[in-house]
């Protein structure tokens, strides 16, 4: 049999539960009473306070109805983007009360306008990339300046579309917000999906509308284009957040 040195093997503070006062097991084994940061281990009480003191984040239900808790920060539109709030998916609990279904959907537009900013960023890059290659080859670039008056490109129809829908969510934020205000949650989103409804049906007449059954040709179509596609994913998310009606009970 081979020396396991187990003869010197301390079996009484093997396998004490963590939960258990070992305060005893240390002074015996001559081990510290601090933790890893130099710290006194805190008593079973104290991190019950700490529990108690820490505040309490997201949905939230007392008597029977839902609230939100805001994370500390809130107010920090970069906070806005990364809340649960501004999910594609999000559910709401039932009962869940109109502010954070306002918020729900302020949120979300917040996330969407940035996405749309970053895509605007990727196409931007793009063209000086292409115009740096241009001005790199006198023939290619006045060949591209030809086609750019008779057609504008792919790229710049795209850039034309997302700008378009970057400025179409940020409009629309201010108008939820005026409508917040003037309103009061209990009715923002009800008035703002009255007024979202007829703003659409005034976009659908526009005469840059022609082209909505195909792809755009010209840099008012795909601005168009842009703009009436972020209005009628603001009025999806409105669908998605809004409390039912009596009526649909």
């Amino acid at each position: 049999m081979h020396d396991d040195d187990f003869d010197d093997f301390d079996w009484e503070s093997w396998g004490v539960p963590a939960s258990r006062d070992t305060s005893q097991l240390d002074a015996r084994n001559g081990a510290s009473s601090t933790d890893l940061n130099g710290h006194a281990p805190r008593s079973r009480a104290e991190r019950e306070d700490d529990a108690e003191e820490a505040p309490v984040t997201g949905w939230v239900t007392m008597g029977g109805v839902a609230h939100w808790e805001e994370p500390d920060g809130a107010d920090d539109p970069r906070a806005e983007l990364n809340s649960p709030l501004a999910a594609d998916d999000l559910s709401l609990p039932d009962g869940a009360p109109d502010a954070p279904r306002v918020r729900a959907v302020h949120a979300w537009m917040a996330r969407q306008c940035a996405r749309e900013q970053d895509a605007l960023g990727a196409l931007l890059l793009a063209a000086r990339e292409q115009q740096r290659a241009d001005d790199e080859q006198p023939q290619a670039r006045k060949a591209s300046t030809r086609r750019r008056e008779a057609l504008p490109s792919p790229l710049e129809l795209a850039i034309a579309e997302h700008q378009a829908a970057t400025d179409e969510y940020a409009a629309q934020l201010e108008q939820l917000d005026e409508h917040a205000a003037h309103s009061g949650p209990g009715r923002a989103l009800v008035e703002y999906y009255l007024w979202l409804t007829e703003y659409l049906a005034t976009l659908a007449v526009a005469p840059e509308a022609d082209n909505a059954a195909g792809p755009a040709t010209t840099r008012a179509g795909a601005a168009w284009r842009g703009r009436a596609l972020a209005a009628l994913a603001v009025r999806g998310r409105v669908e998605r957040v809004a409390a039912p009606s009596a009526d649909d009970d």
